[in-house]
This record gives C-alpha cells, sequence and structure tokens, in this order.
C-alpha cells in the first residue's frame, strides 16, 4: 500500500476533495453490485460527513462476505487488478486511510472487521444477532494525505451523476459538518433537500399524529413567531382547505415554508398564537441560537409565501380561483 500511496493519481485520480469522493463512490460500487459476492444487491445506502472528519457508507445489500473467499479482510487489504470501474478494490479505502471499521450484517449475525496501518487489527468479531442485512463502512481520510474534509457540495454533484449510472440507486448525503445537520436525498441524478417537519400533523397532510394532541405548548419567544412568518415557501398550491380546528374552508394558498433543515406548515405561527400549539424544544433551540440568527437572516432576504402569492395575483389565469382578497386570515378571525 506504501506504493499505492506513492502514486495516488493511479489509484484515486486528483488528491483533495476529488480523491475523498473515488473513495466513497468505490464504497458504493460495490454496494450496488448485481453480484452478491462481493456484498452488493443494495437499493439504498446513506452517505455521512462527520464533524470528526470520517465518512461513513451504510447500504442495505446483502453484506460483505466474512467467511467466504474473498472475505471482508481480503476486500479491505488486497489489491483486486481486473477491469471494470471496481478494478482498484476497496483495498484504497485502507490504504487512504488512517482507521477503517467495517460493519456486516448477514445471515443473521453483526460482524465488526477494523483495521489500521494497512491491516486489519484482528480477526472479525460477532456482536449480535439481527434479521437485517447491509454493510456499513466507515473510514477516517488519512490527514497527512487529506488536511481538507469532504465538500458536501462537490460529492453531491458526483453522486448525481453515480445515480444515473445506477437507476436503481437511492441515497442520502447527510452533512454534519455545516452549522446544522443537512440532509439531501439523490435518486435518478436529481438532488434534493430532505426536511424536518414541526407539523407532521394529519389534518396538515404532513404525517400521522393529530394536531389536537399537541395543544400544551405554551408562550414562545417573539423571535420563534418571526422566524415561523419569515420562513422560505418551497410548495404552494391553490385550493380549499379545511381549518384543522374550527372545521372552516378556507380557499387560497396552501403553503409549507423551510429554512432548509426545518419545514412548517405556513400557518403554524397562528397555531401556535391562537390555539397554544406545541413546537419541538429542539427546533426552539436552534431558532434561539446563533445559527438560527443567520437562518432568519438568510430567510428574509428570500422569497416568502406572501410575496410568491403576490406574484401570482399578477397572473390571472394562474389565479382564477383566488378572489382580490384570498390568500390570508387574520389572527383574529383563524
Amino acid at each position: 500500500m506504501e506504493a499505492m500511496r506513492g502514486r495516488p493519481h493511479m489509484w484515486i485520480g486528483e488528491m483533495g476533495t476529488s480523491g475523498l469522493e473515488c473513495l466513497v463512490l468505490t464504497v458504493l460500487l460495490y454496494s450496488f453490485d448485481d453480484d452478491a459476492t462481493f456484498g452488493g444487491r443494495a437499493t439504498s445506502a446513506v452517505v455521512t460527513i462527520r464533524r470528526d472528519g470520517g465518512i461513513v457508507v451504510a447500504d442495505n445489500g446483502v453484506g460483505l462476505p466474512v467467511d467466504a473467499h474473498p472475505t471482508v479482510r481480503d476486500l479491505f487489504t488486497t489489491a483486486y487488478v481486473g477491469r471494470g470501474p471496481k478494478a482498484m478494490g476497496l483495498v484504497v479505502v485502507t490504504g487512504f486511510s488512517s482507521r477503517v471499521v467495517v460493519t456486516v450484517k448477514r445471515d443473521g449475525r453483526v460482524w465488526c472487521q477494523e483495521f489500521a496501518d494497512d491491516d486489519a487489527t484482528g480477526d472479525p468479531r460477532d456482536i449480535g444477532e439481527t434479521t437485517e442485512t447491509g454493510t456499513t463502512v466507515e473510514f477516517w481520510p488519512n490527514p497527512a494525505l487529506f488536511p481538507d474534509p469532504l465538500d458536501a457540495h462537490s460529492l453531491l454533484g458526483r453522486l448525481q451523476d453515480f445515480t444515473r449510472e445506477h437507476a436503481n440507486a437511492f441515497l442520502v448525503v447527510v452533512d454534519e459538518t455545516a452549522e446544522w445537520t443537512r440532509r439531501q436525498r439523490v435518486f435518478g441524478g436529481d438532488a434534493e433537500p430532505i426536511w424536518d417537519s414541526i407539523t407532521p400533523y394529519r389534518e396538515l397532510k404532513q404525517g400521522d399524529e393529530s394536531i389536537r394532541d399537541h395543544l400544551d405548548g405554551g408562550d414562545v419567544p417573539d423571535k420563534v413567531i418571526e422566524y415561523l412568518k419569515s420562513g422560505t415557501a418551497d410548495v404552494v398550491c391553490l385550493g380549499v382547505y379545511d381549518h384543522p380546528f374550527t372545521g372552516k374552508r378556507l380557499l387560497g394558498p396552501y403553503a409549507i415554508c423551510d429554512d432548509t433543515r426545518y419545514c412548517w406548515d405556513r400557518d403554524t405561527w397562528k397555531y401556535v398564537k391562537k390555539y397554544r400549539l406545541s413546537l419541538p424544544s429542539e427546533f426552539i433551540d436552534f431558532v434561539m441560537s446563533p445559527a438560527g440568527d443567520e437562518a432568519l437572516k438568510t430567510m428574509k432576504q428570500g422569497a416568502q409565501w406572501p410575496d410568491v402569492i403576490a406574484d401570482w395575483k399578477q397572473q390571472p389565469n394562474r389565479m382564477v380561483m383566488m378572489p382580490a382578497d384570498g390568500g390570508d386570515v387574520s389572527l383574529d378571525d383563524f
């Protein structure tokens, strides 16, 4: 492996974030391989970029082989010379990392195999039972070779290309290095954010729980109300929707707002003020934090849902179902 590190361009292309992306893609190629011999046949995988510099690729495939050739140890310590995109083998992950931990769920058991200094640190350890299958590869790139962390934005582009070539691959990218954890789903060459809804209620068509079971909230800081009002409108549609408490039919645009981390119904601030809807403590803590200050500032610079409605009202053909004063209901009348 020392020779590999001496000529990295032959194995992973350019050093830096491009080389790190190559390591991730190598693991994914094994995850989504049609040949179960190499633990493939996955339909989904989660790629996590950790704050400590580590990278995790977890799939739901059949699991890498533990006691059949080639074993996990073979795959991560032996360079397989061949053709195709997997020709370099998983050994590149070991060779360019200071530590690797592989967890395999296969045949009803969970196995853990660790690597350091170019070799396994011992035999695979049986750590329990499972009804699931899959492989999780955790690796910490060698800081002497990769002083900079993996860039999530650049990785997304490479993964979009990957899902174009592997139509069955559904990927989730979790970036823990940002001010708050960001998640993106990648499928069919497209990427889109994954939001955590703070209004996951069936009356709002966002979940299974009833909003009426969450009306024990107390007063919230004015900043939280301002934050809820300022969310960027990402889903806006016309139509009639039912008020979750009064049963009144409301005519107008229905909007889902977000801050790239959380999403909520655009009338959430009214539910909080008038009906004492409780909000997740994690959301309130975030809003009141310095990161929340930055998010609020960013949202105010973007298009909020009243701005979208004002624009739509200038297009009569799109607003034929909207009365001139439609689009909002005052807090007193709500």
